[in-house]
């Protein structure tokens, strides 16, 4: 047999799935097929209904330790739970991942394998630090905060892994908060750090969890396109110490949660009312004099209502956006990914790019690539949003890009594609 593995396989267009349809339909004996895809939903119904499916799914964390436990066994490996404990949920279900790091740390050593080597070898945040992260976040202590931040980035860790280490601790904490006992059958964890997580829960609100992990996922998504990835997470540290720097809605209950806990006393009970003055006589006064009451004032229109859509939401969630666009056609990311968001008219959004880019504007015009970042924007911000594209010169916005079929000359068109500069003209002889 002949076995082709077409990996990704939702990534093929219309006309190869149509070329290797004919060959589904009609296979060779000596051959066999197997095509590879997280969104099998992607797939034509036309080659779906020719394939066997199987859904694969995440290993559990009981059954990679014992895995991993068998394999140290016959290979004379010493290793320890809290390594074992560690390489286990770096590879988030996948056996192939963790069988892996355990033959590449094997290597590192003639004696035994424990958590210290594990968080060395493979640039990881041990659980002592990341919990040591979480007190002096549920006590609002920023200086605490920043010097872990400090010490982690010292000693070699990548605040992109801090961050995401973060993030997965907060998620466990959420569970715990909201579904009590029962999170032991949704968390891959040892019970040690499942104890860990019950005792920090205690003086943290479902509000504060939320906008944690909110705080942090937002970071994460921030550090994929910056240069100064320990900045996103100082930054990301102090909004999760400061409450009131959130506008959101998490960050609001955050803050009401906070006042109604210091107003109300130790004993627990409820505060009593302030006293009130002492009522004074009425007094009769003169009848006004009569005349025709004015007509009702109109109440004026609130200027924070909702679903109205700033540029400082798009540009908080643009990494997220090209993300979403990536994922639905490669094509208009890499068409997009050169723009920057210049404001929001109404419900349209408007992205600037610097003239030399006259050939991504027009194709970012074209319908179906409108339509594809249309959809991205309406899945991220949450509401239907209009797209054009400006050139710009330097930082003001110039006209638009001229339609499709507009005529132009072979070298202003390369110029365009190329971002070419003319240095000099010479007149044909």
């Amino acid at each position: 047999k002949k076995v082709y593995i077409i990996d990704e396989v939702h990534m093929l267009s219309t006309s190869a799935f149509n070329a290797l349809l004919k060959t589904l339909e009609e296979p060779p004996v000596h051959a066999v097929f197997i095509l590879v895809t997280t969104e099998p939903q992607r797939i034509p119904p036309t080659v779906l209904s020719r394939c066997q499916r199987f859904d694969f799914r995440r290993v559990s964390f009981v059954e990679i330790a014992a895995r991993l436990r068998t394999i140290a066994r016959e290979d004379g490996i010493v290793i320890d739970d809290a390594a074992l404990a560690q390489i286990v949920r770096s590879a988030d279900g996948s056996v192939r991942d963790a069988e892996s790091m355990l033959d590449q740390l094997s290597a590192y050593t003639d004696g035994a394998i424990n958590g210290d080597l594990v968080t060395s070898v493979l640039g990881l945040v041990d659980d002592e630090t990341a919990a040591a992260f979480t007190d002096a976040t549920l006590a609002r202590d920023i200086a605490a905060m920043l010097r872990l931040a400090q010490e982690a980035t010292d000693a070699g860790k990548d605040a992109r892994q801090v961050l995401r280490t973060l993030l997965e601790y907060f998620r466990d904490l959420l569970l715990v908060k909201t579904c009590g006992p029962a999170a032991s059958e949704i968390l891959d964890a040892p019970k040690e750090r499942f104890a860990r997580l019950q005792s920090q829960i205690e003086g943290a609100s479902v509000a504060d969890l939320l906008r944690a992990v909110r705080v942090l996922n937002d970071a994460v998504n921030d550090t994929r396109w910056s240069t100064q990835p320990r900045l996103a997470l100082e930054v990301a540290l102090i909004r999760l110490a400061r409450p009131e720097m959130d506008p959101s809605v998490e960050g609001m209950m955050a803050r009401i949660e906070r006042l109604e806990a210091q107003q109300t006393p130790r004993g627990g009970g409820a505060t009593s009312p302030p006293p009130r003055p002492p009522a004074q006589p009425a007094q009769e006064l003169p009848a006004p004099p009569s005349r025709t009451p004015p007509p009702p004032r109109k109440p004026s229109p609130r200027s924070d209502a909702p679903g109205i859509l700033s540029i400082d939401d798009v540009r908080r969630q643009w990494a997220r956006i090209l993300e979403e666009v990536k994922r639905a056609k490669m094509i208009c990311h890499a068409l997009l990914i050169e723009g920057t968001p210049l404001e929001v008219d109404g419900s349209t959004l408007v992205v600037g790019l610097r003239s030399v880019y006259h050939f991504h504007v027009e194709n970012l015009h074209r319908p179906e690539n409108r339509d594809v970042v249309e959809g991205a924007l309406a899945r991220v911000l949450g509401q239907p949003v209009r797209f054009q594209c400006r050139l710009m010169e330097g930082a003001a916005p110039i006209a638009a890009a001229a339609p499709a079929g507009a005529a132009t000359s072979l070298v202003t068109r390369a110029r365009e594609l190329f971002g070419a500069e003319i240095v000099e003209e010479k007149a044909a002889d």
